[in-house]
């Protein structure tokens, strides 16, 4: 079995740490390791009671592996 690609979420507390991760990603791509085929973010809020009571974001990058 081969793992041909998989797509990963992580969890930002802010703006700038979720492209800050994106562009982690992009930047270690070049060790071969892996590519990224698809990046982006979505801002998340949570309501209690109709008040926003926390704001966040969700990070998703595409990871596809090289074929040997």
């Amino acid at each position: 079995m081969i793992l041909l690609q998989e797509t990963k979420r992580f969890r930002a507390e802010t703006e700038e740490e979720a492209t800050s991760i994106i562009q982690k990603a992009k930047d270690e791509q070049g060790r071969g390791e892996y590519e990224v085929k698809k990046s982006g973010y979505t801002q998340k809020t949570k309501k209690e009671k109709g008040v926003i009571s926390e704001v966040y974001y969700w990070v998703d990058i595409t990871y596809v592996y090289p074929q040997e």
